[in-house]
């Protein structure tokens, strides 16, 4: 983590990266720039050309992902067959594209044709059906999550707890700001498809400013206004694979711990006209090099399938060896005329040593991010707080730079399957054509012409049709059955359709096994009766196949949560404002660095209310927190928590010799945990008198564990009752409430009074009153 006021007093600022990579005349700062970009430029070359090389499989992916019809080649075609082009449109839509040749056919006389059996071709798109079906399982896991990221801290202590619970309140309003919950379905989706996915952050960080009024009620006068942020946090970038590279001599999953690769980033081609905006450097000297238009050209098939054509334009040759970058094998450099012309515009991120780059007198690692552009010209730079990508991988090897995912596997399934479905079709037009054998010696020439006229007009199905002849004169050509003189042949389809569906079924049903997917994990019933044992051994089956999976998406946001951690740490401007979530004292809040925003109903030692607005700096969040995978499926509910401390407690008071040993002092801290997780809102606390002795005596030892298992089988059954387990022991309260001085609504006979348990008599009316703002029955709770 690296704050910019400990970068500023060593001397690295955006100001001092900028003056090197400006930098044109002899000195050293030009030695500096010219040792980086010509070893930025070597590394984006090999990056680059590795994912083009490499990019056959996820492009296959893509093109599987989406079925014929919705191609934007294929519309044409479709438009064509609904007859609303003529064929002269058709063809001049898909020239240029391999349909063209597929489909478009030149006749001797100069006119075209469609090869129409194209149009009766059929794809079942089994990536998608099969992958939604696990990204759902997934997703779910993450879709009622409150916050989205929650922080554990290390420490057991409130003000530990308070801490973790304001900074998960507080990225969760940056999570809503930056739709990262969206986000979170896209990058475990990638994994599903391509077996990984990586966020970059589109920056070190995002603040949006804006201008409110101090006072709109003010009469007269001018209003006076004040500058507030919009929005403050991380815009993470999720390029696809094939455009991402990075450091081979290191595992890439190790880029979320930052002890892997030294070096990563990802490309994309851009208009030269997007770069002219006032935020790059160095616009007016991009160049193109041969180097990258043989790329280009030697890959055309990937870049024109991921690209817009329009945008793979250079410019002109006319480039002079000595502007630009000095590249000695540039073939064109950009002017103010060439904005609608493509440039590769690449995010590089780099892990140097400042000092012992030359750059100031900062002597640690640290992460730069490179924007470079065209023929490896720096356009921007700034150093990160943090590390620069998350990666979640699904099943990947890390020795192999291309690796399997499921999509991949299913490629051969869903081939197969279309396959069957196109035969299937083919088989049905085939059933549609039919030969009418007419024999004209036979048949007069007025029946002839009968025949002929109607089958022009398609017209025999419609009405019904009488045909005369005469049996004399078919007697005297020998022929005794009419029927032979006209007769009309058709392809018998009885078993063809039936063998296309089994083949389709036993496909299926391979590719479950050999995917480890179930019908009941794809929402179908189990084709036959099975026992209690097969569910169970299908139920665990597929929990671990899920949780296998979950791994690298859990990975990927362990990264994450440290990333944004430390962005907000070293970027915040705004004050720190958020709900707390649960409930604390004003000590304990004082203590975290923290004040209430509403101090008119708060006393000292008074326990706040859940959800109290509280304030503070972004520097108190500054902590040991827990960054680990246990923030999704396996987040544990504080209700959960709450009523295992309460079985614990029963449990320990059971015992003379540890509720003596413990104390009143911590079993009075579990109770009050106990309390402050369920969540009822129930102003509860015990507390010790100023000078009183932890140690249970023996006198008191039996009314002390008599006390705390009442109070604790009570909070038992008002959590079971909050969690739908029944009604509260006890059943409702008697007409008109509890008789005075009784134990409150829901508890055992016999359980403590509020008096008993050291609360003012009207406490029960609070404890009411509260619940009822919360919305909540207080006979339930």
């Amino acid at each position: 983590m690296h704050h910019p006021k400990i970068l500023e007093k060593f001397g690295l600022t955006q100001l001092r990266l900028r003056e090197i990579f400006t930098a044109e005349t002899d000195s050293a700062d030009i030695a500096i720039r010219k040792r980086f970009e010509e070893r930025i430029q070597d590394r984006i070359d090999q990056g680059v050309r590795i994912c083009a090389e490499n990019a056959t499989l996820y492009q296959a992916v893509d093109m599987a992902w989406d079925s014929p019809p919705i191609q934007k080649e294929t519309i044409p075609l479709l438009l064509w067959a609904q007859g609303k082009i003529k064929k002269e449109a058709l063809r001049s839509r898909i020239e240029g594209t391999p349909l063209e040749q597929e489909l478009i056919k030149k006749k001797a006389d100069g006119t075209i044709s469609i090869d129409i059996p194209r149009l009766h071709e059929m794809s079942i798109t089994l990536v998608r059906s099969y992958v939604t079906r696990r990204l759902a399982a997934q997703t779910s896991r993450f879709a009622n999550l409150w916050p989205y990221f929650r922080y554990e801290p290390r420490g057991v202590e409130a003000v530990s707890k308070l801490k973790a619970d304001a900074l998960s309140q507080r990225m969760d309003i940056l999570v809503d700001a930056y739709n990262i919950r969206h986000l979170g379905t896209q990058l475990a989706r990638d994994q599903l498809l391509y077996a990984r996915s990586v966020a970059f952050p589109r920056s070190s960080w995002d603040c949006v400013e804006g201008w409110r009024a101090k006072d709109l009620n003010v009469e007269g006068g001018e209003i006076e206004v004040e500058s507030y942020v919009i929005r403050e946090g991380v815009e993470f970038v999720n390029p696809k694979p094939s455009q991402v590279y990075w450091d081979l001599s290191a595992p890439l999953p190790n880029i979320n711990t930052d002890t892997g690769p030294s070096w990563i980033g990802y490309w994309g081609i851009v208009k030269y006209g997007d770069l002219l905006d006032g935020k790059y450097w160095n616009t007016d000297k991009l160049s193109i090099g041969a180097s990258w238009a043989e790329l280009v050209s030697k890959f055309q098939d990937f870049f024109t399938y991921y690209f817009d054509p329009k945008i793979l334009q250079w410019p002109g040759s006319r480039s002079d060896p000595t502007l630009g970058n000095n590249r000695e094998a540039n073939i064109g450099t950009y002017a103010a005329t060439d904005k609608d012309c493509g440039v590769l515009l690449v995010q590089h991120f780099e892990k140097i040593n400042p000092k012992q780059e030359g750059i100031c007198d900062y002597d640690c690692d640290i992460w730069l991010r490179f924007s470079v552009a065209g023929d490896g010209t720096v356009v921007g730079a700034e150093a990160m707080p943090s590390i620069p990508a998350c990666y979640g991988g699904m099943n990947e090897n890390d020795q192999r730079v291309v690796n399997m995912s499921m999509a991949m596997e299913l490629l051969a399934y869903q081939d197969q399957l279309s396959n069957l479905a196109s035969h299937m079709l083919g088989q049905l037009r085939l059933g549609l054509l039919q030969l009418w054998l007419i024999d004209k010696d036979s048949l007069e020439p007025d029946i002839r012409t009968y025949f002929e006229d109607g089958m022009k007009r398609k017209d025999f199905w419609v009405d019904p049709q009488a045909l005369f002849y005469s049996s004399s004169k078919l007697k005297e050509l020998g022929i005794m059955d009419p029927s032979q003189a006209f007769r009309v042949v058709q392809a018998n389809l009885s078993n063809t359709i039936e063998n296309c569906f089994n083949g389709i079924t036993r496909l299926l049903n391979l590719c479950d096994r050999l995917m480890i997917l179930s019908p009941n994990e794809l929402g179908q019933p189990a084709p036959r009766e099975i026992s209690a044992t097969e569910v169970q051994e299908i139920s665990n089956t597929t929990t671990s196949i899920q949780t296998f999976v979950s791994d690298g998406i859990d990975e990927q946001r362990a990264a994450m949560k440290k990333l944004l951690y430390q962005a907000l740490i070293c970027r915040s401007k705004s004050v720190l404002r958020v709900p707390a979530l649960n409930r604390y004292s004003l000590e304990t809040l004082t203590k975290a660095g923290f004040s209430p925003a509403d101090t008119a109903n708060i006393d000292d030692g008074k326990i706040i209310p859940i959800n109290t607005t509280i304030v503070g700096d972004v520097g108190t969040l500054i902590y040991e927190y827990v960054f680990d995978s246990r923030d999704g499926a396996e987040r544990t509910p504080n209700a959960a928590v709450s009523q295992t401390i309460t079985q614990l407690v029963q449990f320990l008071t059971s015992n003379e010799v540890v509720a003596r040993a413990m104390g009143k002092r911590r079993l009075f801290e579990l109770v009050n945990e106990a309390v402050r997780l369920s969540g009822s809102g129930v102003d509860f606390k015990l507390t010790m008198d100023e000078g009183e002795d932890g140690e249970i005596g023996a006198a008191e030892l039996e009314q002390v564990v008599e006390q705390l298992a009442m109070t604790m089988q009570g909070m038992d059954a008002r959590l079971s009752a909050l969690d739908g387990g029944g009604a509260p022991a006890g059943g409702p309260p008697p007409p008109g409430g509890p008789p005075p001085g009784g134990p409150p609504p829901g508890l055992p006979p016999g359980s403590p009074t509020p008096e008993d348990l050291g609360l003012p008599p009207d406490a029960e009316a609070e404890v009411n009153a509260a619940v009822l703002s919360l919305g909540a029955d207080p006979s339930q709770v």
